[in-house]
C-alpha cells in the first residue's frame, strides 16, 4: 500500500492510496485519510509526499486538490498530477493498478453473456468498469461475471473472469466496477497483455500532452 503525506499548517496527514487513473487532464489518485483532516480550498496546489512501506525511497510531488468526501472515519481527496512525471508513474505502475480510458486509436471491445451490450468505461490489471444501458444491466443481477475482452492487436479474445465490485447509476448508464478473479485459469496470461496495453496507452496520452503543450 503506497501512503500519501500532506502537510497542513504545520500538520502531516497520512493516508492510503485508494485508486490511481491516468486521463488526458494528468495523473490523479483518491487518497483515504484520517477524520482531522480539516476542509480544504478545493482546486489548491497541495505539496504531498509519497512513500512505500517497508523502503527508503520518497517521491515529493506538487499536485492539485479537485475534490474532498467525507465517509465515516475517512476523508477522502481526489488528487491531480502532470502526466509529465515520470517519477511519479515509475512508483504506480509498480502497484500495477493505474486505471487507462481506451482511445479511438487504442480501442478495446467486451463481450458479455446473452449478447448484452457494455462499453469498457477505464482499465487496469486489477479490474475494469464498463458503461450498460440500464435495461441491459437488469440482465446481469449476479456478483461474478464472466466476459470477453478484446484488446489491439490482438487476434484472440481474453477469456476473464470478475468479480462484481460495485454497480452505480452514471447519468443514462450503469457502471459495473469489476475486480479480476486472480483465482481463476489463465489469470496472469490475460494480466499481462492488459499490462502491456496499459502501457501503450500511458505512451500515448504523455505523446498527445506533449502536442498539446507545443502547439
Amino acid at each position: 500500500m503506497l501512503h500519501i503525506s500532506i502537510d497542513i499548517e504545520g500538520e502531516t496527514h497520512t493516508g492510503d492510496l485508494l485508486e490511481t487513473s491516468l486521463t488526458r487532464e494528468g495523473i490523479q489518485l483518491e487518497v483515504a485519510f484520517g477524520p482531522r483532516l480539516a476542509p480544504l480550498p478545493i482546486g489548491a496546489d497541495v505539496f504531498c509526499k509519497l512513500e512505500e512501506p517497508q523502503s527508503d525511497s520518497m517521491l515529493e510531488q506538487a499536485g492539485q486538490l479537485l475534490h474532498q468526501t467525507r465517509s465515516g472515519a475517512q476523508v477522502k481527496c481526489g488528487l491531480r498530477f502532470e502526466l509529465e512525471s515520470p517519477q511519479l508513474l515509475f512508483v504506480l505502475n509498480q502497484r500495477r493498478a493505474l486505471r487507462v480510458n481506451p482511445s479511438q486509436t487504442l480501442p478495446v471491445s467486451v463481450r458479455l453473456p446473452s449478447g448484452v451490450k457494455a462499453s469498457v468505461h477505464d482499465l487496469s490489471t486489477a479490474g475494469m468498469s464498463l458503461l450498460l444501458l440500464e435495461e441491459a444491466a437488469n440482465e446481469l443481477p449476479d456478483w461474478k461475471l464472466q466476459l470477453a475482452l478484446s484488446l489491439p492487436n490482438e487476434d484472440e479474445e481474453l477469456a476473464i473472469a470478475c468479480r462484481v465490485r460495485a454497480r452505480r447509476l452514471n447519468e443514462t448508464s450503469i457502471q459495473y466496477g469489476l475486480e479480476f478473479d486472480e483465482r481463476a485459469p489463465g489469470y496472469e496470461r490475460w494480466v499481462a497483455r492488459i499490462e502491456e496495453y496499459v502501457r501503450l496507452r500511458q505512451r500515448e496520452l504523455l505523446e498527445e500532452s506533449m502536442q498539446r503543450k507545443s502547439a
